[in-house]
């Protein structure tokens, strides 16, 4: 079964390939020990609509000078490479999360809004463990990705909405795995690795719901990070039904991620202020009509 649905998985994430490539260029290029400022540009011109959205960022009250920003190199300088990462990558995860996912009962827009909290989340955790912001924040942002292309596979295969009436995140990956032959960390991980992203990202979504089994420390610190980050996204408004009981942060978590000054309240409230003000500058509407 698991090499006949390699093909539907692999054919169900190649409509998502361009978005999470230019996410893994836009990342490699501020990751570059000297910016090339020009070659961002260019990556965050690529799409019309994200060009529009940096531009109308720069030009509102909370960031205008009195100077009108009238094009996207400006408005990049304007805003600064962190946020204009950030609303970027944004724009980009909507392509990734546009449709429904009838498999697990999750609407396309609390998907989104789950992904962005998530990269939120570990946007702040990563700063706090003084780890690097854009890698925390990506890794959010990929976090859902093999529950996106397993709801794909699932419609291939006219399969019918059954993981989300399973009680617990442990019933639920083994529903994945046995009757689509992936887990959702483990159908994200190999596509990462398919499409020859960062490998990185592939490592830490792979060990996303038992980071002690990560091989090597770094991926277990970002890994137990991604934990940490589900718990504080299970405190807001915009948790998934199906990961309800999946984010149990253990003392040996903790102490892999190395959050010497962590308030879980505070982080939580930060995370959904900073998610709806996101959502909202990017231009995606909250699910909720708030």
């Amino acid at each position: 079964m698991q090499a006949d649905n390699l093909t539907l998985l692999k054919a169900a994430a190649t409509r998502l390939a361009t978005a999470s490539a230019l996410i893994n260029a836009l990342y490699e290029a501020l990751n570059e020990p000297e910016i090339d400022h020009g070659r961002v540009v260019k990556l965050m011109s690529m799409d019309l609509a994200i060009g529009t959205r940096l531009l109308r960022l720069a030009n509102t009250a909370s960031y205008n000078r009195g100077v009108t920003i009238n094009s996207i190199e400006k408005a990049i300088v304007w805003l600064g490479l962190s946020e204009a990462y950030r609303v970027t990558c944004a724009a980009i995860s909507a392509k990734l999360c546009e449709q429904d996912l009838p498999l697990y009962r999750i609407s396309a827009g609390r998907l989104l809004y789950n992904s962005v909290a998530t990269a939120v989340g570990m946007e702040l955790l990563a700063k706090e463990a003084k780890l690097d912001p854009n890698t925390g924040y990506t890794l959010g942002l990929l976090a859902n990705l093999g529950r996106i292309l397993l709801q794909r596979l699932a419609d291939a295969l006219g399969l019918p909405a059954c993981g989300a009436d399973l009680p617990q995140i442990t019933e639920v990956l083994a529903w994945e795995r046995a009757h689509l032959g992936w887990n959702q960390a483990e159908a994200g991980a190999l596509i990462l690795q398919h499409w020859g992203l960062n490998p990185v990202f592939a490592s830490v979504v792979a060990c996303q719901y038992d980071p002690v089994s990560a091989s090597t420390d770094a991926t277990r610190r970002w890994s137990s990070l991604l934990q940490v980050a589900k718990t504080l996204v299970a405190m807001t408004d915009y948790s998934l039904g199906v990961e309800s009981d999946a984010c149990v942060v253990t003392n040996a978590i903790f102490q892999a991620a190395d959050l010497p000054n962590f308030d879980g309240m505070i982080y939580s409230v930060r995370i959904a202020s900073a998610t709806r003000a996101l959502c909202a500058e990017t231009g995606v509407p909250d699910p909720w009509g708030r």
